[in-house]
């Protein structure tokens, strides 16, 4: 038994003694409307019509509210008063009519906006984003465009000097887009980039958050600003309880999940395609998001929040999920979504590898149901050497994995804190605790949402595992990695059992709908009580 129990007693059972890895698994033949078909719909859709609007019109009115100064230029005692100069960042994983929502609705509110709008992943036909932005422009809103899908990226088969040139091409196009935001100088920046970690992080970089990262040289316009993150905030969700006035509700939710979570000592993962997973979550680095509020990534950067006027992009996404890490885990488990991360790092290395990624939509390399990735896990970290290579996602998969491993290897040896194989280690559960509208448009398969990958971690009762990096800190806890990529557990028949010493176990959670409520398992029956 390598996982050792937290009692100084050992147990008479081991929890790994009739744990064995299933040989194989069957793929249901689920038959689903076309994903671009699904998602065209999605963006084409009125949104004044939608039953969500007046909701996400008075969640995004408080927003702003509570964000802008509402004021135009004056000069009071000398001073001079901008008005608000609001920079939305948004990026063609998002949703449009969220965009067009906020940026119509700033603009009554008095302020000046401007829309930086992020090639990435391309889901949706671009001539339906024309239509959206061109929306935007006639309303005399400037809107600049970013092509990050081409950003250079490294890998390990190049050699030093070609390294070295696509850093000095790098920094080039961080400049860029740092100019973007340098030329409206905006007081406040609201970022939806709802495709990838990767973006993001530039994000960070690029406004300075990131201290370790941060270049004074490079930066030197002077940007200083407040911010909002809200990534997967589509019009349903801007409606729903993630955005809600009532956190404390949210707050009493997590905890007493929370609460019967920590009774367990492990947690086991099954389902019908062969997933059988069984980990064991860190006991003492639990984190409720609603407790948060949006003060999550001021504590991350040791931010004051008494400064939240000059400081930038203090604002965390909106509490959606309670997370711990995890101390170990073995045992395998099946995906059907790839974290967008590894597909964009797939485009930018496709000649590389030799990834025929042409042939197949973006939206099919994102999910396909038809095509599982099977994960085998020992000691806690993923075995990539066993991935089998069969299919072109898998196989992407496995590339991505093998080049984060290298990276993280040789950052150590560089002095950074990083651990080799960190990359790899199933690092972070976490449980959405947020009820998005019940909206069959974007619920594909038991709720993958074709227009965002963040959301599947966000969404009530949506179980996730992260590998790589996790975002909790916990003392000893060796999770060191430049890599974080999160993986909805949306399995078929998925049952999620809490784990004692002696063996026993009890139910938590089954995405089986048709037994009755009281068969639902413990955590189930606590969000009914929270509806």
């Amino acid at each position: 038994m390598h996982i050792e129990p937290d009692s100084v007693q050992t147990p008479s059972y081991n929890p790994w003694e009739d744990f064995r890895l299933k040989r194989g698994f069957d793929t249901r033949n689920n038959v689903h409307p076309s994903f671009i078909e699904i998602a065209q719909k999605i963006v084409r859709m009125d949104a004044e019509a939608t039953p969500h609007m007046e909701r996400a019109k008075k969640c995004v009115h408080g927003l702003l509210k509570n964000m802008l100064k509402l004021r135009t230029a004056s000069v009071e005692n000398g001073i001079t008063y901008p008005t608000d100069r609001l920079s939305i960042v948004w990026d063609s994983a998002g949703d449009l009519p969220a965009l067009k929502l906020i940026a119509t609705m700033a603009r009554q509110m008095g302020a000046e906006v401007h829309v930086i709008y992020y090639r990435s992943i391309d889901l949706d036909d671009a001539s339906i984003a024309m239509h959206y932005l061109d929306d935007l422009r006639t309303l005399g809103i400037r809107v600049d465009f970013f092509d990050y899908l081409n950003q250079p990226k490294m890998n390990d088969q190049q050699s030093p000097e070609e390294k070295q040139e696509l850093q000095e091409k790098h920094r080039a196009r961080l400049k860029q887009a740092y100019a973007l935001f340098a030329s409206h100088r905006p007081t406040i920046i609201v970022s939806n980039l709802s495709d990838a970690y990767d973006l993001r992080a530039d994000l960070d970089h690029i406004l300075g958050v990131s201290s370790s990262e941060s270049d004074p040289d490079l930066f030197d316009y002077g940007l200083s600003c407040s911010g909002l993150e809200i990534p997967t905030a589509d019009i349903s969700a801007l409606a729903s309880e993630m955005f809600s006035e009532d956190r404390e509700k949210m707050g009493r939710l997590g905890t007493e999940l929370i609460e019967e979570m920590e009774k367990y000592p492990y947690i086991r993962f099954v389902a019908d395609d062969g997933t059988d997973l069984l980990i064991k979550p860190s006991p003492v680095s639990w984190v409720n998001e609603a407790n948060n509020r949006f003060d999550l990534r001021a504590q991350d950067y040791e931010v004051d929040l008494s400064l939240w006027e000059s400081s930038p992009l203090l604002a965390d996404n909106p509490p959606g999920e309670i997370c711990t890490n995890v101390r170990d885990s073995e045992g395998t488990f099946v995906l059907y979504q790839l974290d967008t991360d590894v597909i964009e790092w797939a485009i930018r290395n496709k000649d590389v590898y030799g990834f025929q990624l042409d042939a197949i939509p973006k939206h099919q390399l994102v999910c396909d149901l038809q095509d599982p990735i099977r994960l085998v896990v020992k000691r806690g970290h993923v075995q990539v050497d066993a991935i089998d290579e069969s299919s072109l996602r898998a196989r992407m998969l496995k590339a991505y994995l093998k080049q984060k491993v290298i990276e993280d290897a040789n950052a150590a040896q560089l002095g950074e804190n990083r651990l080799p194989n960190a990359a790899l280690k199933i690092a972070e559960l976490g449980l959405g605790i947020n009820r998005l509208a019940n909206n069959p448009e974007v619920d594909l398969g038991g709720g993958l949402h074709i227009l965002s990958v963040l959301i599947t971690e966000k969404m009530r009762e949506i179980f996730h595992l992260a590998i790589g990096k996790s975002i909790n800190d916990d003392p000893g806890f060796e999770n060191k990695s430049g890599s974080h990529i999160d993986n909805g557990l949306r399995n078929p028949g998925l049952r999620v059992y809490g784990v004692n010493q002696d063996g026993s176990s009890t139910l938590l959670h089954t995405s089986q709908t048709d037994i009755s409520e009281d068969q639902q398992g413990t955590l189930n029956a606590i969000f009914r009580k929270h509806m």
